[in-house]
């Protein structure tokens, strides 16, 4: 089973409990309670989350030997877009798909890189360059995230967007 199934408890705890707690569901599924904090919690899951997107998130920033180039501002992004073919990744920290595709993309990257694909990343941060950001975000029709266009030569040949990952590939490939 996946989940833990909280202890059973003794007659004295549940007198206990119904001493403290005079509402109808009770001590156990309030916030603190034994239950609520054991029966839905996977082993290992909560840990191993938070680790993972620092790892993908430093590698994205230059951490690591990432084939992504980050922006954060519409200037430096538009300077990036003159390539033969540039794949523009518009992405959030709070988006869980975005981490999903990021390893995917980073493999595309070093894949096609020799062929002349750049890939660039412009990440909206809520408190961060939100503002500087949403225009950019806006003109460029991003809705959902993340959203992939595609320009050759400056000019927009596609757009992907959620976890399409072999529709993407499939694109690329057809203007390489």
């Amino acid at each position: 089973l996946w989940l833990k199934s909280p202890p059973a408890p003794s007659s004295d705890a549940l007198a206990s409990d119904a001493a403290q707690d005079s509402s109808p569901i009770g001590h156990r599924f309030a916030a603190g309670g034994s239950f609520h904090r054991n029966a839905w919690r996977l082993p290992g899951r909560m840990e191993a989350v938070p680790g993972r997107r620092a790892a993908v998130a430093r590698a994205a920033k230059g951490g690591g030997a990432s084939s992504i180039m980050s922006f954060d501002n519409r200037e430096d992004f538009e300077a990036n877009l003159n390539g033969s073919l540039t794949v523009a990744m518009f992405s959030s920290s709070m988006c869980g798909p975005c981490f999903l595709m990021e390893p995917k993309m980073e493999e595309m990257a070093s894949k096609y890189a020799p062929n002349g694909l750049k890939v660039v990343k412009i990440s909206l941060e809520p408190g961060r360059n939100a503002k500087a950001v949403k225009p950019l975000y806006s003109e460029m029709e991003v809705r959902e995230l993340p959203t992939f266009i595609v320009f050759k030569d400056g000019e927009m040949q596609g757009r992907i967007t959620g976890t399409r990952h072999a529709e993407l590939q499939e694109l690329v490939e057809g203007l390489l």
